[in-house]
């Protein structure tokens, strides 16, 4: 027969939880995301798994933004209002694999600090992304082959310069460049003439880690010199004259090195011509030099560190 305190010990083992042995909860689950391929957020997840096992990842965002020569990393929860985000921002290279390896390396950097009151590692951290105008500046050199019209096609050299900033699509250019000689035939004789240019132009470019296009506009100013053969005195004279220069580029990048072919033209303002003064009498030969010009160029680019 059931005494009573029996009856109620029998209840209680009725309503209490399986005797079944308790497992664990699973892993938290961290989300990584990453606004581009370089890098992305698989790459960066597999360097992770080098530093630090799954098991200890904690349950939590980390969102990635890459820029050119910078990566910013937003760490922890990502809710409206929610004060448990912290950012890093840190210089990066081009290299892919490397910016992986150092945003992986920030995470688990970041995961020491958890058990403990939230601090930052004091040089990855920043309070707030600069503006876009105060971002480090992108610069590179470079070097082209030409060749120009109208007239006979003339072989040329220019050597450029151009500094950008680096989270936007505008910045300047300066350029130098000289072509080989051309011939115009005037009176009895030949002129040779040729011309060297300098030039200063606002450049934009569309910009990717694959190929990209670009424009400049802006103004040059030319320095023109002729000289004749096969006259009874053969004379030479200088002359300089400024315009307008608008040019179209399409490029593909390879690491620091950029690759490139353009067009170019220019338009002079200040009329140039050949005299020539017949010794015999009073008459003059004269022709003019092309108030325009053409280019096209193939040349390489190297980006500064």
């Amino acid at each position: 027969m059931l005494t009573m305190p029996n009856l109620l010990v029998l209840l209680l083992l009725a309503q209490s939880p399986s005797d079944a042995p308790a497992t664990d909860s699973p892993d938290g689950e961290l989300v990584i995301t990453s606004d581009s391929p370089c890098p992305s957020a698989d790459s960066v997840r597999q360097a992770l798994t080098t530093l630090r096992p799954a098991a200890d990842w904690p349950d939590t965002t980390v969102a990635i933004r890459a820029a050119d020569q910078s990566l910013t990393i937003d760490l922890g929860s990502q809710d409206l209002g929610s004060q448990d985000t912290h950012q890093r921002r840190l210089a990066a290279g081009l290299d892919c694999a490397a910016r992986a390896m150092s945003a992986a390396l920030v995470i688990a950097t970041w995961m020491d600090d958890l058990p403990d009151e939230v601090t930052g590692a004091p040089i990855l951290r920043a309070k707030a992304p600069p503006p876009l105008s105060s971002g480090p500046a992108y610069q590179e050199i470079g070097v082209g082959l030409s060749t120009a019209v109208p007239g006979a096609w003339a072989p040329g050299g220019h050597a450029e310069f151009i500094r950008m900033r680096a989270e936007q699509d505008l910045g300047w250019q300066a350029s130098i460049g000289l072509f080989a000689p051309r011939d115009i035939w005037v009176g009895n004789g030949v002129t040779h003439w040729m011309r060297a240019t300098a030039a200063a132009t606002v450049h934009a470019r569309h910009r990717s880690k694959r190929p990209f296009a670009a424009a400049d506009l802006g103004l040059a100013l030319s320095f023109a010199a002729a000289w004749g053969t096969g006259y009874a005195e053969n004379r030479s004279d200088r002359s300089v004259t400024w315009g307008p220069v608008a040019g179209i580029r399409a490029g593909i990048p390879w690491g620091r090195v950029r690759l490139w072919t353009d067009l170019r033209g220019w338009r002079w303002f200040h009329s140039e011509s050949v005299q020539i003064d017949s010794t015999s009498s009073n008459n003059s030969t004269s022709a003019a030099l092309p108030t325009w010009e053409g280019q096209w160029s193939l040349g390489v680019s190297y980006v500064l560190p």
